[in-house]
């Protein structure tokens, strides 16, 4: 079984996640817990999270099969670009 890895997001940053290179399903919908930390959207199948301010929260992943997927998202003022301490 895959699992969403954790991410690390930059203030005013984006990181994109193709899910193909981790499911075998596509994702359906996705819910952040605190959107005052970072959102997500699914465009087609890429998640998609811009940081909005520093901070933590949670976010669930629906894929069409069913099943649930969570991870944890990290806002910082700064990272790489590639969403990786």
């Amino acid at each position: 079984d895959m699992r969403l890895p954790n991410l690390v997001v930059a203030v005013e940053g984006c990181v994109t996640l193709n899910l193909a290179d981790i499911f075998t399903t596509k994702g359906q919908s996705v819910e952040v817990a605190n959107e005052a930390i970072a959102t997500a959207k699914l465009d087609d199948n890429s998640l998609i999270i811009t940081g909005i301010s520093e901070g933590q929260t949670l976010l669930k992943l629906i894929c069409e099969d069913g099943t649930t997927h969570n991870s944890t998202i990290t806002v910082r003022k700064e990272t790489n670009d590639n969403g990786w301490l």
